[in-house]
């Protein structure tokens, strides 16, 4: 597999226990380790409030994960994937909401409409997040 994508309407985005089960996460949850999903959870208990802060009375989706396997990046796969998001979310006027803790990410991201809402730190392990949006772009 190249590459994955997860979104999630933005009324969705918060998973309570039941959501988590029926999605399959569990079984992430299980492989990945306690540790990972403690930290999973506090890192979005931090971001949900900015989340909904962010996006409040906006219809958007939630831009959860993105990935390209390592072999195949730098070969479009992202773009790929990213555009093809993007033109769901024009046609149907959502925004895209996401977060990522790479400063390279934040380029390859503004090339594609995005702006930074606002960076923050994760309390107790100094990673750095940026919240990010890209408005809905009219079809011509």
């Amino acid at each position: 597999m190249e590459g994955v994508a997860v979104w999630l309407p933005g009324e969705k985005s918060r998973m309570n226990f039941w959501g988590i089960l029926r999605s399959g996460a569990m079984t992430c949850g299980a492989a990945i380790g306690k540790s990972s999903m403690n930290g999973f959870s506090a890192l979005s208990k931090q971001l949900e409030p900015d989340r909904k802060r962010i996006m409040a009375g906006k219809k958007y989706i939630y831009l959860s994960i993105i990935g390209v396997h390592s072999e195949y990046q730098g070969k479009g796969y992202g773009t790929l994937l990213l555009d093809f998001i993007k033109a769901e979310c024009d046609e149907n006027g959502y925004y895209v909401y996401l977060e990522t803790e790479t400063q390279d990410n934040v380029g390859f991201y503004e090339k594609h409409g995005f702006y930074t809402e606002q960076t923050i730190t994760v309390s107790g392990i100094d990673l750095p997040i940026w919240e990010m949006v890209r408005p809905p772009q009219s079809r011509k």
